[in-house]
């Protein structure tokens, strides 16, 4: 079972058969594998890989949710990752599994539920971690995660003030989310067009660009911002690229991301007063 599970996880990373998946139940089939007892954890890490990027689609969301999702994950983390021997023989096969569950719930569970839910709360705390930890990575992904798919969970995260403020509060996240914007379009200036993983590279720089500008509305960030401002400038050369033009005819992105344009646009509204004015940089 292993090896068809492997099988359809290769499927499912990708976009059009994905919709098939979706289409004909297997996120229901998916979800009642998980109560199965006799799986090794290889294969329960394999069926939640697919529900993970099952729930990076928008019409994923809607049947996960309607199949009551994040309950069946609070039982497994809190149940089967503490009684299956896999799990307890190989700690870092339960991280990993621990990690993809948690990203999943704050892909399918609403920002402003997944706040004031106490249940929910290690899971911003996971995802953040995660998303530090792979962004090390020269390839910017593991055997299970890239970093588009991490950032894109906390773009979603970040629409939601208190959640963005508690984000910020841990110490150097904002740092972080700089830095990584600058190594990924430093990446991706080195890259061909048609290089492997381009546009997951594209998707990161642009779930960035979203967390960005919903950084740029909180006032005690935004000198933080303007210090930065070259990386607006770097996301408009990026913007106006070929690269862009590119990929964008290929890769999903999700309904809740605006477009680059839209994302750099709304930084510069929100830092307007507090940028230079032409009259001023023509004399610095």
């Amino acid at each position: 079972m292993t090896v068809i599970l492997r099988f359809i996880v290769n499927l499912t990373a990708k976009i059009l058969t994905l919709r098939i998946f979706i289409n004909i139940d297997y996120p229901q089939t998916c979800l009642s594998w998980l109560s199965l007892s006799y799986l090794n954890a290889t294969g329960y890490l394999l069926i939640i890989c697919t529900l993970k990027d099952i729930a990076c689609h928008e019409e994923g969301v809607i049947v996960l949710n309607k199949l009551n999702c994040a309950e069946i994950v609070h039982q497994f983390k809190n149940e089967a990752l503490n009684v299956h021997i896999g799990f307890i023989i190989d700690r870092n096969m339960r991280e990993i599994a621990s990690q993809m569950l948690d990203l999943i719930l704050v892909l399918i569970v609403d920002p402003d539920v997944l706040f004031v839910e106490e249940v929910n709360s290690d899971a911003i705390n996971q995802v953040l971690s995660t998303t530090i930890n792979t962004s090390a990575s020269l390839t910017f992904r593991n055997e299970w995660f890239h970093l588009s798919e991490l950032l894109i969970g906390l773009m979603k995260l970040c629409t939601n003030d208190n959640i963005l403020d508690f984000i910020l509060q841990k110490n150097g996240c904002l740092r972080f989310f700089l830095t990584t914007l600058r190594t990924l379009l430093l990446d991706i200036g080195e890259k061909n067009i048609d290089d492997v993983d381009i546009g997951l590279e594209v998707l990161a720089i642009m779930a960035l660009g979203n967390i960005l500008w919903s950084i740029s509305f909180h006032d005690g960030y935004k000198n933080d911002l303007i210090q930065n401002i070259d990386l607006i400038k770097l996301l408009e050369e990026l913007r106006e690229s070929d690269t862009l033009n590119y990929t964008l005819s290929y890769i999903y992105i999700p309904q809740q991301m605006s477009s680059l344009r839209r994302a750099i646009d709304g930084i510069r509204h929100n830092l307007q007063l507090l940028l230079p004015s032409k009259s001023e940089n023509q004399f610095n």
